[in-house]
């Protein structure tokens, strides 16, 4: 007979994390041709639904299966020992952990296995990157309109680091707000859907008032409708008074 604290160092485990908005609970068995069985279920970390059609692998096997309508997945004969668990769905990133499987024992002729419930970390859906070095310049000229510009980085790539495809075109859009949180709410529009890296324009015509902080940010968005965060805010006190009153103005009768 064997004991209970012995079962239990022989007790299959799987422990592992995934990135980006998917949630997995898995289950590990062992058999004595030193394999194992691991199943789970894969959930969306934002909406807390399961996600059906997720390919569930081992990394260097030919081992794997899909998730069903319930989320739940099923790899049988896993080689036992230390193995990587990847889980790809379109959409989010791929991502790895290692996990531990012990080999199957049987107790008094019955199977026995024993489950670890994992909660993985949130993964983010893969979409543009937000636009980095955001900087804003000027008075460029004496002229009251359009006398400071915001500018930024060309973004060419997403947030799993593959580029973005050759032919794919990226807009911007390029906001202020008085709130340093970026609330969505509070966002004032200076271009929308624009095809260039910068943006010109003149405060007073867009109701910033003199000496007041202002934060600018702005977000990309490509041909398939995937659009990134905002970007880090940019602080900046509005220097400019506004168009000035005409000096020595003559005035000509005809």
């Amino acid at each position: 007979m064997v004991k209970g604290s012995t079962l239990s160092r022989r007790l299959g485990r799987v422990a592992g994390l995934f990135g980006g908005g998917l949630a997995v609970f898995l289950l590990a068995a062992g058999t004595e041709a030193q394999t194992g069985t691991v199943t789970g279920t894969v959930i969306d970390r934002s909406t807390n639904q399961p996600l059906n059609g997720v390919q569930v692998s081992i990394v260097g096997t030919q081992r794997g299966g899909l998730t069903d309508g319930r989320g739940r997945f099923l790899v049988v004969q896993v080689p036992a020992g230390a193995q990587q668990v990847q889980a790809v769905f379109i959409g989010y990133r791929t991502e790895s952990k290692p996990v531990t499987v012990t080999a199957d024992y049987t107790s008094a002729g019955v199977m026995r296995t024993a489950s670890t419930t994992v909660m993985i970390a949130d993964l983010s859906v893969v979409t543009v990157m937000e636009p980095k070095n955001v900087n804003v310049s000027g008075p460029l000229t004496e002229s009251p309109s359009l006398p400071i510009c915001l500018a930024w980085d060309l973004v060419v790539g997403y947030t799993d680091g593959t580029p973005i495809p050759a032919g794919t075109i990226v807009d911007y859009s390029a906001y202020w707000t008085t709130d340093s949180t970026l609330s969505e709410s509070s966002l004032n529009p200076l271009a929308s859907s624009i095809r260039s890296t910068s943006v010109y324009f003149d405060p007073t015509a867009q109701g910033m008032k003199h000496n007041q902080r202002v934060y600018f940010t702005t977000r990309a968005k490509d041909t398939t409708g995937k659009q990134s965060r905002l970007s880090a805010s940019v602080p900046w006190k509005v220097s400019n008074t506004g168009p000035s009153t005409p000096r020595n103005v003559r005035i000509k009768k005809n």
